[in-house]
């Protein structure tokens, strides 16, 4: 009778024990599954900053293209190796803010 109340026992244990795993592997079976949401959300937003520039890359070509047609009315001589440029004086802020006295020594009065 002794062995069978120490099967039991045993048999008890290994229960508890496959209960605690059983309970162990659900949370690392929650823990894949969130982790596999995160990493959907994260592929989904990778897609949507994807087609947002695909767009961007595709308005800037077109941009491009634009611009090569709007430059390409301009010529340039074969004969210039410099731009001719003319130069243009600068006023200063002082030169442009000099102010002229409006009165003379002789109205200043000691106090």
């Amino acid at each position: 009778m002794e062995d069978v109340v120490k099967a039991t026992s045993r048999s008890s244990d290994l229960l508890e024990e496959i209960s605690l795993a059983s309970g162990e592997q659900s949370k690392g079976v929650s823990q894949i599954g969130v982790a596999v949401t995160q990493m959907e959300k994260t592929t989904q937003q990778n897609a949507v900053l994807l087609e947002k520039s695909a767009t961007a890359t595709e308005s800037l070509r077109e941009q491009a293209v634009q611009l090569v047609s709007a430059v390409s009315v301009f010529r340039v001589s074969e004969h210039s190796d410099q731009a001719q440029v003319r130069p243009v004086q600068i006023k200063t802020p002082l030169e442009s803010l000099q102010v002229k006295p409006t009165s003379t020594d002789k109205e200043w009065v000691s106090f």
